[in-house]
């Protein structure tokens, strides 16, 4: 049940999903979700909470990050460029 809730049909499923086993800290697990569509993120936490599973997850912490290319330079050697100018 706990699988198929991360392993959605192509059109629900976000573009990134990484697991991770969390040991010594105060989580068992971790899931990094990566979408353009937010609403696709939020279909996973979803899934997961509606799944057997989801009545002993006890969810601790979740945010969205929003990035964008820096400085909206076209590419990498005109953002170098623009480091190298600053910090002289």
């Amino acid at each position: 049940d706990f699988a198929q809730a991360i392993q959605a049909a192509d059109v629900t499923k976000p573009e990134r999903l990484q697991s991770f086993i969390v040991s010594g800290h105060k989580a068992d697990f971790a899931f990094i979700a990566m979408d353009p569509n937010p609403l696709t993120i939020d279909g996973v936490h979803q899934r997961i909470m509606a799944s057997k599973l989801g009545a002993a997850i006890e969810p601790v912490y979740s945010f969205v990050s929003m990035s964008e290319i820096s400085e909206y330079l076209p590419d990498k050697e005109q953002y170098a460029q623009k480091l190298i100018r600053t910090g002289e």
